[in-house]
């Protein structure tokens, strides 16, 4: 593909508005971010906790995604910190918060595939 149908490409696709932005991928392990974990987290089902369980997963440098779920807990959180201190710290303060009655930590050990992009590909793939 040329360099100039890639480009018609691109801009096609932001003027859909299927491109957001452009991002850089970081390589965690060299910036010393060697632990990801998800936590399930229960709270209770008032639109205030609600609000400020928001305001705090919002400003945590540590959460890279924050999902509302439905089932048997509340929220996912997909936290990447240094190391177990900084996972066991985070934890506190998500349990300093009176309205959050339960945590379930699960610890990443391998990722088997990490690429976010495959299921909009495939769907790009299939426009084209």
């Amino acid at each position: 593909m040329s360099r100039q149908v890639v480009f018609s490409r691109i801009k096609s696709l932001k003027k859909q508005g299927l491109i957001k932005d452009f991002t850089v991928n970081l390589d965690s392990e060299k910036m010393e971010i060697k632990l990801k974990s998800y936590i399930l987290m229960t709270i209770e089902p008032r639109s205030q906790s609600r609000q400020k369980i928001n305001t705090f997963l919002k400003r945590c440098k540590q959460i890279s995604q924050a999902h509302y779920l439905f089932g048997n807990h509340d929220i996912l959180i997909e936290v990447l910190v240094r190391d177990r201190i900084e996972l066991s710290k985070l934890i506190k303060q998500f349990q300093k918060f009176d309205h959050v009655k339960k945590t379930v930590t699960l610890i990443v050990y391998d990722t088997i595939k990490d690429c976010r992009n495959h299921p909009f590909e495939r769907v790009l793939e299939d426009d084209i």
